[in-house]
C-alpha cells in the first residue's frame, strides 16, 4: 500500500495538472488519501499530491452550505464534475488530435461504476416513481440519438441512408410500443419490448461504432 500511494503521488506530480476533477473527489478519494497516508504515517515530498510542499487539507466548512473543498499546493480540486461530462471532453479531444484513448482507461472506467450501477438496479421498484422517471428520461435520450442519427450521412449503401438509418427507424417505433404498452398495462409486453430494443438499439449499435473507420474506432482502438 505504501509502495502504491507513493507511484500515485508521483504520477499526479509528472502529470502536473492545474485541475483535478471528480465525483465526491474531496469527501472520498481525497480524504480516504489523505486518511492512509496518515494512518501509514507517510511524509515526506514523495508522498505529496500539490505542486509545491505540504499535505491535502480539507477544512470544515462552518458556513451554511457546508460545502467541503480540498485544498491541495498549486492545484484546485473540483466536486461534483460527472465522469460522463469528462469522458466526453477526452473523446472528443482525442477525436481531434487524431489519437486513441486508452483502452484500459474506458474498461477502468466502466468496473468502478458497475457495482454502483448494478446496486441502484436492484433496489429501483418497478413501476415506481423513480422507475417512470428513469425510463421517460431513457427513452427520451434514445429517441434524441436515434433521430440525430438521420443527419449523419457517412455509410450510404442505399442513396443517403444504411443499416443504422434502419435501426434508428426501428428503435422509434420501438420506442412508441413500449409507451404504448406501459400505458396500457401490458407490462409483459412493455418489458420484453424494451428488453429487445436495449439489446439491439444500444449494445448492437455500439458495436457498430467500433468497426474500422469510424470515429470511435479510431479513437479507442486505432494505434496513434
Amino acid at each position: 500500500e505504501r509502495s502504491l500511494l507513493a507511484a500515485l503521488a508521483a504520477r499526479i506530480r509528472a502529470l502536473d495538472p492545474d485541475l483535478i476533477l471528480g465525483w465526491n473527489v474531496v469527501d472520498f478519494d481525497l480524504r480516504v488519501l489523505e486518511a492512509r497516508m496518515s494512518a501509514l504515517g507517510l511524509s515526506g515530498r514523495e508522498h505529496e499530491l500539490g505542486r509545491g510542499p505540504g499535505r491535502i487539507d480539507i477544512p470544515s466548512d462552518r458556513g451554511f452550505m457546508r460545502q467541503t473543498r480540498a485544498e491541495l499546493p498549486g492545484r484546485i480540486a473540483l466536486d461534483g464534475i460527472p465522469e460522463s461530462l469528462v469522458i466526453g471532453m477526452l473523446v472528443v479531444q482525442a477525436a481531434a488530435a487524431k489519437a486513441s484513448m486508452s483502452l484500459a482507461f474506458i474498461v477502468g472506467v466502466f468496473l468502478a461504476n458497475f457495482p454502483e450501477a448494478m446496486s441502484s438496479a436492484v433496489t429501483m421498484r418497478k413501476g415506481g416513481s423513480v422507475h417512470r422517471v428513469m425510463g421517460r428520461l431513457w427513452l427520451g435520450l434514445i429517441a434524441l440519438v436515434a433521430t440525430s442519427s438521420f443527419f449523419i450521412h457517412e455509410i450510404n449503401l442505399w442513396g443517403r441512408y444504411s443499416p443504422i438509418h434502419l435501426l434508428s427507424l426501428w428503435t422509434l417505433i420501438s420506442i412508441g410500443l413500449t409507451v404504448y404498452y406501459a400505458r396500457s398495462g401490458n407490462i409483459k409486453r412493455h418489458r420484453q419490448v424494451a428488453t429487445a430494443f436495449y439489446w439491439l438499439a444500444l449494445i448492437l449499435t455500439g458495436f457498430f461504432t467500433l468497426l474500422p473507420g469510424r470515429i470511435m474506432y479510431e479513437v479507442l482502438l486505432a494505434g496513434g
